[in-house]
């Protein structure tokens, strides 16, 4: 165009549009942005790597050797040697840059860690970074449950959400009259029962030093595992035999069967006369079984004859053989150990040591899973009765809230057999 024409050219919206685009293009902003990120992201990266090659290198120094490299990779997958800082930038760093490759890597390295954390942990992080997932933590509890007590094994156990629960309960059958050719029939019904009861709130606090939980991992929280589910176990078959309300051997309406004598005193006579005399004739059994302790049982297996002093396990029935593996009376009824009832060498008068039933005919409420919180800044007091500070101490702590009730219903009560001294109650 000549420099003198006068000639005017006009901005329209397709033209201003392409002019942008022209100079967007030419800034490149978006590169530009992500090149400065990744460069900071660089120099952060070699600053905690140069630090990390400086306290090797005067580690290795004190100890007058290094380890060798090939047995370090056998042992540990190198992603686990890089700070956690380290691996987060250069995570970020990788998908600024489109390396899909690398940041799967560190992505992949990343849920390794998320799967080994907590009780099966085989890393440790300063900070604590090792520290359980409630999620997958409170579900290894939930498995463990069976595994100790009987309570989670036979009773009916059911979960809810709430934290009270309406429970109905039959309370008198149904009974046939006698009644003449075109009498007047005699009405009956049933009678239920029916009240709202709150879940019993359970509570226990696990403190540790946090140098403690750093050093020992592995084994401290797989231990704190296993210990919660046996304590919450032992909680649930408390609820369901010793209650002072709930528990079976508390609740009115279960029948009773003394043992002639002392707890000592007791016989194969007591439990087989407990079956066949106590229990109607008509009652479904099949799903049966005596719960006592392990010491009670073994009473039982050493009892002699009055003529020999030869053990009656071989007498009492053909084939028959104590085992305590699968433990059982001489006529086949299995046996259950039951840590929560005395032994028969002290249990107290008047009181029950062995009962005869059937579990699921006895309701156990949970609310579902078990609530954990980690506590940093609290001030608890410890098993010694002793004040600590977690905060000024150093410490860490697990508190863990779980939720349960047993109900025994009127009309379940008389299919259980109590077995005890005196007047069993």
């Amino acid at each position: 165009m000549d420099k003198t024409s006068t000639e005017e050219v006009e901005l329209t919206p397709e033209l201003t549009k392409a002019i942008a685009d022209k100079v967007t293009e030419g800034l490149d902003l978006e590169g530009k942005m992500a090149a400065a990120l990744k460069t900071a992201t660089d120099e952060i990266v070699a600053k905690f790597e140069a630090v990390k090659t400086k306290n090797v290198a005067s580690a290795d120094d004190a100890d007058g050797e290094a380890k060798d490299e090939e047995d370090k990779a056998e042992e540990a997958d190198p992603l686990d040697e890089e700070k956690k800082e380290v691996r987060l930038y250069k995570m970020i760093a990788a998908k600024m840059s489109g390396d899909s490759e690398t940041f799967n890597k560190y992505q992949r390295h990343s849920n390794k860690l998320r799967a080994k954390a907590g009780y099966a942990n085989e890393t440790t992080d300063a900070d604590g970074g090792y520290l359980v997932p409630f999620p997958e933590f409170d579900t290894a509890i939930y498995e463990n449950l069976p595994k100790y007590g009987v309570a989670f094994q036979f009773a009916d156990v059911r979960t809810t959400e709430r934290t009270s629960v309406k429970v109905n309960s039959l309370s008198s059958g149904l009974t046939f009259y006698a009644t003449a050719e075109a009498g007047v029939k005699t009405s009956a019904k049933l009678v239920f029962s029916s009240q709202t009861v709150d879940l019993q709130k359970y509570a226990v606090i696990v403190p540790a030093t946090d140098e403690f939980t750093e050093d020992a991992a592995v084994d401290f929280w797989n231990l704190v595992t296993k210990e919660l589910a046996r304590a919450q176990a032992k909680k649930a078959d408390e609820i369901v035999f010793t209650d002072s309300t709930y528990g079976i051997t508390n609740t009115s309406g279960v029948i009773t069967e003394p043992v002639s004598g002392a707890g000592t005193t007791i016989t194969w006579d007591d439990l087989l006369t407990a079956e066949t005399s106590q229990v109607e004739d008509d009652m479904d059994t099949a799903g049966y079984r005596w719960f006592m302790r392990k010491e009670t049982w073994g009473r039982l297996i050493q009892l002699k004859g009055s003529t020999n002093d030869h053990y009656l396990t071989g007498s009492l029935a053909a084939g028959w053989a104590a085992n305590p593996n699968s433990p059982q009376t001489p006529w086949g009824t299995p046996i259950s150990f039951v840590r929560v009832l005395p032994k028969s060498s002290q249990v107290d008068s008047n009181d029950a040591f062995a009962v005869y039933g059937d579990l699921s005919n006895y309701i156990m409420y949970t609310k579902r899973g078990m609530a954990l919180k980690m506590l940093t800044e609290a001030t608890i007091v410890d098993q010694a009765d002793a004040s600590f500070n977690l905060a000024t101490q150093d410490g860490t702590a697990m508190r863990a809230v779980i939720r349960m009730l047993g109900v025994l219903p009127a009309g379940n009560a008389p299919k259980f057999v109590v077995l005890g001294t005196g007047t069993v109650s």
